[in-house]
């Protein structure tokens, strides 16, 4: 479990620090405009998680809670391999709309001045790239479901290398066009589909043959639920949330494509990558905590379930809540050394200190759904979400298109935190006792002392002279100081999470 985690969050960590170092250098090679196109479809990557309509999260907890019997996870790979089929219907559809709509996508939607020719073709391949990785994203659910995220993760880590390093090697050396760019793309998108599909081999062929010698009374207790009929019903709690989620959270930035200037919207949608950083950071929490909470329930080991969840959502509090004050202090700073360029990093931030704010929050309320997900009750969860987004949806697109990006990005972070300060609070309430006197002021205490910290050593200036010191300890120093008190008062917090109770998990 622990070599498991370490590879989870080294594979993260470089995930996420990797891009960080190229992006300066290959907008750069583009331009802001230009690499405006590459944005757009990153946007485009999150809104096919629309397609999987839940059916992706299904399998992963129908794997995870029939893996360990022979009968019952033939007929999972079976279910799986038929809506496979399904998907690949899915991709065809969506390269064609891309290629027959690229003409409008350019001319009517993005604002750019950009060669026609050239993003159109862009546009065209956008969609079969979106395909592959539409079917890549399924395929990875099978292994999650297996709990190998590890293989995820280390392939990961190429296929970042290639994106990003590939990408700049193309760009510099052979052709900084967005056509080279996108060639690049569609060529590793092929080369990921293929390992996706060997990995799900070698998970299947190696779980069979540990299987084989199970006992025959294991055998005998097959789960009829195990139809694509039991899919398809937890799949519209699922895919309903999914969906609303996909749009909630990107329905500014699919405002501001069309009613902000290219160059604008790129800024915004820098400051949007840095913010998803902490997403990816969370990642492995998710991709561990999903399956092995599910199984959990399903075994009723309730005491390891409460000890895996509250220990996560501290250590996520920890390390990422000090980012809320920091990117309000030292974001432009941090910004401007990582770009290279103090006008654009102070712009950048403008919105990121916001947006990096909000995503804080969103992966604190997803805690919240992974512990109704783990119980099977995600119909309420849905209705508040539904009602919630139905709301905010609308007011987000009045909000780009009157007040424009910086607005966008405050009204976010209002809305995101409300949300999970209501609903998450009345969620973690109802099924927990003493879960939010352990978090809540955990949290106050992280926020306001990262904040307190962070003012203190900017106002002394240490390791001004030395601007990469200078951003980067605070951090560092805030991190240790908060860790060594934590530790210091660990027994209250071990007591704490050992009094917490689960309500009427039977």
């Amino acid at each position: 479990m622990f070599k498991k985690i370490v590879i989870l969050y080294a594979s993260q960590l470089y995930r996420a620090a990797f891009p960080l170092l190229l992006v300066p250098l290959i907008i750069g090679l583009l331009g802001t405009e230009r690499y405006g196109i590459v944005s757009f479809f990153t946007m485009l990557i999150t809104l096919m998680g629309l397609l999987d309509a839940g059916i992706s999260g299904t399998f992963i907890k129908l794997i995870a809670t029939n893996k360990n019997q022979l009968a019952n996870f033939a007929k999972v790979v079976t279910l799986f391999l038929k809506v496979f089929c399904g998907f690949m219907v899915i991709a065809g559809v969506v390269v064609f709309i891309f290629n027959f709509y690229s003409e409008y996508i350019v001319n009517d939607w993005l604002k750019t001045t950009l060669s026609n020719d050239e993003t159109v073709y862009c546009i065209k391949l956008t969609g079969i790239i979106l395909a592959l990785l539409y079917l890549r994203s399924y395929l990875q659910s099978f292994v999650n479901g297996m709990e190998r995220q590890d293989l995820i993760a280390i392939w990961g880590m190429f296929y970042t290398t290639l994106f990003y390093g590939g990408s700049y090697l193309i760009l510099a050396h052979y052709s900084n066009t967005l056509t080279a760019f996108f060639t690049a793309l569609l060529v590793l998108s092929i080369v990921d589909i293929l390992v996706a599909i060997i990995s799900v081999v070698y998970v299947i062929v190696k779980q069979k043959q540990g299987l084989k010698g199970i006992d025959a009374i294991t055998e005998a207790h097959n789960d009829d639920s195990i139809s694509f009929k039991s899919v398809i019903k937890f799949s519209l709690q699922l895919s309903g949330l999914s969906m609303i989620w996909v749009v909630a959270t990107q329905v500014d930035k699919i405002a501001l494509s069309t009613y902000t200037e290219l160059t604008r919207y790129t800024q915004y949608q820098i400051g949007s990558q840095l913010s998803a950083v902490v997403l990816t950071l969370a990642a492995p929490l998710s991709q561990l905590l999903l399956p092995r909470l599910s199984a959990l329930v399903k075994e009723k080991k309730y005491g390891k379930f409460i000890e895996f969840f509250s220990i996560s959502s501290i250590g996520y509090v920890v390390i990422l809540g000090p980012l809320v004050p920091y990117m309000c202090i030292y974001g432009g700073d941090l910004i401007s050394l990582w770009l290279k360029n103090n006008e654009l990093g102070l712009a950048v931030n403008g919105y990121a200190k916001w947006l990096v704010s909000a995503a804080f929050f969103a992966g604190m309320m997803n805690f919240v759904f992974i512990l109704l997900y783990s119980k099977g009750q995600l119909k309420y969860h849905f209705y508040a979400y539904a009602s919630y987004s139905a709301i905010t949806i609308p007011l987000t697109i009045l909000t780009a298109k009157y007040y424009g990006p910086e607005w966008s990005s405050i009204f976010y972070l209002s809305h995101t935190l409300l949300f999970m300060l209501v609903w998450g609070g009345y969620c973690v309430y109802k099924e927990m006792v003493g879960y939010i006197l352990l978090l809540v002021p955990l949290t106050a205490f992280v926020l306001l002392f990262s904040t307190l910290s962070f003012w203190s050593m900017q106002e002394l200036q240490i390791f001004s002279a030395y601007r990469f010191i200078y951003i980067v300890f605070p951090p560092v120093a805030n991190f240790i100081i908060i860790s060594l008190f934590l530790y210091i008062i660990r027994s209250p917090f071990t007591a704490a999470i050992k009094n917490i109770k689960l309500k009427n998990w039977q």
